[in-house]
Formats: C-alpha cells, structure tokens, sequence
C-alpha cells in the first residue's frame, strides 16, 4: 500500500482509498456501466399508416402499367398511327431493294396526305424512295402497299408494288 497526492486536494491518500477523506473526491472509478434507458419507440399515428398504404397502392399501380403488352391479345384496344405504318412499310420496301442500306425515304410530314387509314388497323401507304441500283446509279421508285397491324406485334405488308 502506497500514499498518493490527492488529484483535488493535493494532500496524501492512501492508493487504495476509494475517495479522498480530505475533500471527497473519487479517486476510484466504478467500473459498472451507467444504466442506459432504452428510446422510446415512436408509434406511427393512423395518418402515418394511411400514408403508407397509398404509397404501396401507387407503386404497385404504377408497376402493373409498366407490364409488358403481351397479354394484350385484343388488337382493337392498341391503336397504330399513320405515322407507325409508315415505318413498317419503310422496312418491307427495303427488305425488296437492291441495295436497301443507300435507301432514303422522305419524312412523313411529306407524304402524311399518302397515308390512307383504311380502318382496322390498316393503312394504305403510298410513297417514293431513292436508293441505287446494281449499277450504282441512285433511282427514285414509287411504291405503294397495305399495311396491317395483326396483334401482338405482327405487321403484314399486301399488295407492295414499284412503279419506276
């Protein structure tokens, strides 16, 4: 056993004193932990559950939208534009061309009076494109054909035909 100066008082304490007799300072420290009270779980108001459940309903309406269309089997309920027909007559006169990387055809806002709906999901199309023969020569060459949106993305091209 040894005398230490009081950290407080500076006067002589023995080191085993668990305070100093003089001043009362702890010279000891308890080595038990302070009882921490555990936090209070904050309960969610009604209005907080109501948030909640419209949120959920949102998202999951939200995802049923953006499901694919393959269920989509009525084709009446999808509706194809002018403009969308265009585009896929573009793709069968090309599949007939000589050389169909050199097409060009004109904008749609141009030929748009060529496009003919002949109800049912299907259009008349009528129309030009320029592309090069097997000489390398580019020609102008006027088409015109049917175009019918089947369903479940099929699209059938009657009646293509070039008139140079």
């Amino acid at each position: 056993m040894g005398l230490i100066n009081c950290p407080e008082c500076e006067k002589q304490v023995s080191d085993s004193a668990p305070s100093c007799p003089h001043c009362g300072y702890q010279l000891i420290k308890d080595e038990k932990p302070e009882y921490v009270f555990p936090k209070k779980r904050r309960k969610i108001s009604s209005l907080g559950w109501a948030f909640m459940i419209i949120v959920v309903i949102l998202i999951i309406g939200f995802l049923k939208d953006c499901g694919s269309d393959s269920g989509d089997t009525d084709n009446k309920t999808k509706y194809y534009s002018g403009h969308d027909a265009y585009l896929e007559a573009q793709s069968f006169v090309k599949k007939q061309l000589k050389s169909p990387s050199t097409a060009e055809f004109p904008y749609y806002n141009k030929v748009e009076n060529n496009v003919k709906y002949l109800g049912t999901n299907k259009y008349k199309i009528e129309s030009w494109v320029d592309s090069q023969n097997s000489f390398g020569a580019t020609i102008r060459t006027n088409f015109s054909c049917t175009i019918i949106f089947i369903g479940n993305g099929q699209v059938q091209c009657k009646d293509l035909v070039f008139d140079e």
